[in-house]
């Protein structure tokens, strides 16, 4: 038997500030509520789920040099995800400040970082060839240079037969973790 070829996700890794408030926020108001800080970005949470459910998954991403982005990394190379990543000096990690209500719905302000920098002649080709599947997302097609990438990785891995995603993507506070 042959071995798994990996999934191979290619997008936004970001550092998640998840902050649900005891009430509601007023302008000029102060609150309590709960914290929770951890690595995120659609790309890098399905590369994730891939691996908890047993399939190889490499992430190939952008990500800023500083702090954020070695904590993020980690988070994922705990989870056993290998990481194919280009780190900008110019560009910092993304960060994501999500709100999330009583009824666990969420508003986001997403600090757009380096991911949104990533360029076609970045892309780890070998990587992107000997995927089994490649997974885009929807975030790395609004706007370029993202764009231009993510359309270049798609015809990569094209001329190698691999399959290809790019569903919108899904989050919720459980996904998270």
């Amino acid at each position: 038997m042959s071995e798994r070829k990996p999934l191979v996700s290619l997008g936004d890794l970001n550092w998640d500030v998840l902050a649900k408030p005891d009430t509601m926020l007023l302008s000029g108001g102060d609150t309590t509520g709960r914290l929770e800080l951890s690595g995120g970005g659609s790309a890098a949470n399905l590369a994730v789920w891939a691996r908890r459910c047993g399939c190889p998954s490499i992430f190939v991403g952008k990500i800023g040099r500083d702090r954020f982005g070695e904590l993020a990394t980690a988070e994922l190379q705990a989870e056993g995800v290998q990481t194919e990543l280009i780190l900008s000096t110019e560009h910092p990690t993304g960060v994501v400040l999500a709100l999330i209500d009583r009824r666990g719905q969420r508003a986001m302000l997403t600090g757009q970082g380096a991911d949104w920098e990533l360029l076609p002649d970045e892309l780890p080709q070998g990587v992107l060839r000997a995927a089994g599947h490649l997974h885009l997302t929807a975030w790395s097609l609004f706007r370029d240079p993202p764009r231009a990438a993510a359309l270049a990785a798609a015809t990569l891995s094209k001329s190698s037969r691999t399959g290809r995603a790019t569903p919108p993507s899904v989050w919720t506070p459980a996904a998270s973790r």
